[in-house]
């Protein structure tokens, strides 16, 4: 990784600012991983954001559709970046109100393939794993 091996490396090990953790704000955990390896620190030293970016963008698609503050919708993706990832639509809940007992309050529905598409667009409109 280019970028990596010259500015960011070279700043990990620069004795001046003495680093006590590395950050990575990305979706790819190879990245992390690769952080890790170069810097020569221990694991709990360098430290990913794993998939709070595409949970972050499907809690605020999720707000979107239900015309709802995104600060009130909780929705979680796991596993990797991209197609691959896992949405917990069953988690998903609007004011700590389980998303179905909400759209039932709101009389409201749903379909899955909406959340699915949801999903998709929260993953795949950033998506890109390669580095």
């Amino acid at each position: 990784m280019h970028c990596f091996g010259t500015g960011a490396l070279e700043m990990i090990h620069c004795s001046e600012l003495r680093l006590q953790k590395v950050a990575m704000v990305q979706n790819d955990a190879s990245e992390t991983y690769v952080a890790w390896k170069l810097s020569g620190f221990s694991a709990n030293r360098v430290i990913g954001s794993g998939t709070n970016l595409d949970s972050s963008r499907f809690q605020f698609l999720i707000a979107d559709h239900l015309d709802v503050n995104a600060q009130d919708a909780q929705a979680y993706i796991v596993g990797e970046h991209g197609d691959s990832s896992v949405a917990l639509c069953s988690s998903i809940s609007v004011g700590g109100i389980p998303l179905l007992s909400f759209l039932e309050r709101q009389q409201m529905a749903i379909e899955k393939e909406t959340l699915e598409n949801i999903h998709k667009q929260s993953v795949l409109e950033l998506a890109c794993t390669a580095w």
